[in-house]
């Protein structure tokens, strides 16, 4: 996997805080110059929207065919580089920055508090240096509720690449995870975590492919941080088949990753390269397909995505610019 170029398209937390404060938090209008602020119908819990990773919200009736044209900014904040898509939960926008903290502000701009996660230094790669990269969850540890939140750590998180709860309306931390394979100083989490039935997935990879890692996707425990379940990409003792996207989940509890380009273990690796479907209980492998690609670095480099009735299917895009769609539970 190499994601350099994907990161240096990141855009500065300005430009994205204020699109998304318009988009999805508050609207002014021309006509009255009225701000219409978020509530529960407005809320965007975690990447893509949902567990599902649907990119929808059918609930959300702030934004019109009339009134969207008349869309102006609200409110704006620089900060660090960001790559994150803003989440909202009861009319608070939360976000992590490259500068390792994740940040909640009401929707009317109001600062309510910023946590330091911890950034990931790896030389060599470009950038060398990165925070919290991936879109926050926002669940519940406990009956407390809680942020979500990868990325960052080996610089002064223990050495490690972690998860994090943190709680949703002070940031103090709940619990921290040591995640990550061999070398753990190289782990990254790209991906967003995906809160789903009291259990939070995380997809491991490495920062730039210096060096590979163990691909994994990890079941944490939401309320405690326990690791629940771990589903191993490449074979023991082996490197790469990182999972550098989100995972989605069906309603019906099926996992749905997809990987990228297998190291050279011994034993193979015939993960890397794939879309895998998992059992959301413990990790079992349900199956997988993997591309007939040449080798090198043909990464599925996003979110797999369900079809929206009819039969039932699942896709995802690789590098190789193709998106292939198969039938979920027949890969």
């Amino acid at each position: 996997m190499q994601r350099r170029n994907v990161i240096l398209a990141g855009i500065s937390l300005f430009l994205l805080i204020a699109l998304c404060c318009v988009l999805f938090i508050s609207m002014a209008f021309h006509q009255n110059a009225l701000a219409a602020h978020a509530g529960p119908s407005d809320d965007w819990l975690t990447y893509q929207s949902d567990s599902s990773a649907t990119g929808y919200n059918g609930a959300e009736t702030t934004l019109t065919q009339a009134n969207v044209s008349h869309l102006r900014l609200h409110w704006s904040h620089a900060s660090a580089t960001v790559t994150a898509q803003p989440v909202v939960s009861n009319g608070v926008v939360y976000w992590g920055d490259w500068n390792g903290f994740e940040n909640a502000y009401t929707v009317s701009g109001t600062k309510l508090w910023s946590t330091q996660l911890g950034v990931t230094n790896v030389p060599g790669c470009d950038p060398s240096h990165i925070g919290v990269a991936s879109t926050a969850s926002v669940g519940s540890a406990g009956s407390t509720p809680a942020v979500f939140v990868g990325g960052g750590g080996n610089v002064n998180a223990n050495g490690h690449d972690q998860i994090v709860a943190l709680n949703a309306r002070t940031g103090a931390v709940i619990w921290r995870t040591d995640i990550g394979t061999s070398p753990a100083s190289a782990s990254y989490q790209y991906g967003s975590p995906t809160y789903f039935n009291g259990s939070v997935y995380i997809g491991i990879s490495s920062l730039c492919d210096q060096p590979l890692v163990q691909g994994q996707l990890l079941k944490v425990d939401a309320a405690t941080g326990h690791i629940q379940a771990t589903f191993n990409a490449a074979p023991a003792g082996c490197i790469g088949a990182g999972i550098w996207s989100t995972p989605a989940i069906t309603p019906d509890g099926q996992v749905y990753v997809s990987t990228g380009n297998p190291g050279k273990c011994p034993a193979g690796e015939p993960f890397g390269f794939s879309i895998v479907e998992l059992n959301a209980s413990n990790l079992s492998v349900v199956g997988h397909w993997r591309a007939k690609v040449p080798g090198g670095d043909y990464d599925f480099a996003g979110v797999t995505t369900f079809s929206a009735g009819g039969t039932n299917m699942v896709g995802a895009i690789n590098k190789d610019g193709i998106f292939y769609a198969l039938r979920q539970h027949n890969l």
